[in-house]
């Protein structure tokens, strides 16, 4: 069973103890599954733990993540040195949004994530989830995951930085319900 730990960091030394999330998979997930749908599935259930701690082990809390929580990382250990935390904060129509984009290392698939956004909005304590992702064609896509497993594709701009289409994003995509793009019943 693959388990994904949130640990204390004032506590650690050596090994990386604390609560477990055990999720449902023997053996560990491929990258493009821990990125879909264990880490999204914690983030959702977790996601306060998460974000206090990507934002201060930084990287080594993520390639803890992923050599415990990969089959990718088992085989051949990640390095600390592939990771990064990025944290902004964004105001946009007079709501906070903090962010952090994870930095991951170099997708050698299509659809591994190249970045986690990972987005808290405190006056309401809304989460979200977003990666971007290596596209067939060497681009990239930017998608959402929503708390009940919605994958949504986001169409943007070109010349739109990625953090700031997310921050002008949350509040519309915090809000969605997949049911609404279901026909109404005759």
């Amino acid at each position: 069973m693959s388990t994904l730990r949130l640990s204390d960091p004032g506590k650690r030394k050596g090994s990386h103890p604390g609560k477990e999330i055990h999720m449902n998979y023997r053996p560990a997930p491929e990258r493009h599954t821990f990125e879909h749908v264990s880490f999204p599935c914690a983030f959702y259930e977790y996601g306060k733990q998460i974000l206090e701690h990507a934002r201060k082990e930084k990287s080594s809390y993520l390639m803890h993540l992923y050599n415990d929580g990969t089959s990718e990382g088992k085989h051949k250990p990640f390095r600390s040195s592939e990771f990064a935390v990025l944290s902004k904060t964004c105001v946009t129509d007079g709501s906070i949004k903090n962010i952090l984009r994870l930095t991951l290392p170099k997708p050698q698939r299509t659809l591994e994530c190249r970045y986690i956004y990972l987005c808290h909005k405190p006056s309401t304590g809304d989460i979200l989830y977003f990666t971007s992702e290596l596209s067939a064609q060497g681009g990239y896509y930017l998608c959402a995951w929503t708390k009940d497993h919605s994958h949504l594709l986001l169409n943007m701009d070109a010349d739109k930085n990625e953090l700031d289409f997310i921050a002008e994003s949350f509040d519309e995509l915090a809000g969605f319900d997949p049911g609404s793009l279901l026909p109404a019943a005759i």
